[in-house]
């Protein structure tokens, strides 16, 4: 049974199985774990995720900055919530499950990702959009 889970309608909230909010406080750090939640088998390539958090940085720079919110992350949490090897990121699916659900404050209009609207990587905003219409789409078809 998954130790987190991450609900991704509303705000990026990530929840321990006793409740308490270990959700990191970076923006990018919540971004990065929305991409990964929505991403197949939870897992993106190191660059595919520096191209939607930091794609008008120089790869240096994009690639110390996940690094840096990796770091994040696990310290929100604990290290195994994410799987690394050479090359990709990965939510590790024994620790981690993604809630796609409305909150128990929530209706159904509340939007993905809610919070992250601030991140204004032009990539990360197209995925964001695109992602958004995604869901409503499923949400009609329901």
């Amino acid at each position: 049974m998954p130790t987190y889970t991450l609900k991704l309608i509303g705000p990026v909230r990530l929840i321990a199985k006793d409740a308490t909010e270990k959700t990191p406080s970076s923006l990018k750090a919540r971004g990065i774990l929305a991409l990964l939640g929505t991403a197949q088998h939870m897992r993106m390539s190191r660059p595919a995720l520096t191209d939607k958090m930091w794609s008008t940085r120089s790869a240096k720079q994009g690639s110390d900055s996940l690094r840096q919110d990796i770091g994040a992350i696990r310290s929100a949490t604990e290290p195994e919530i994410l799987i690394t090897g050479n090359g990709w990121v990965e939510l590790n699916g024994d620790r981690v499950s993604v809630d796609l659900s409305p909150t128990e404050t929530a209706s159904w209009n509340t939007e993905f990702c809610a919070d992250l609207d601030a991140i204004t990587d032009p990539e990360f905003t197209n995925w964001l959009r695109d992602m958004r219409a995604r869901i409503e789409m499923e949400r009609v078809s329901e």
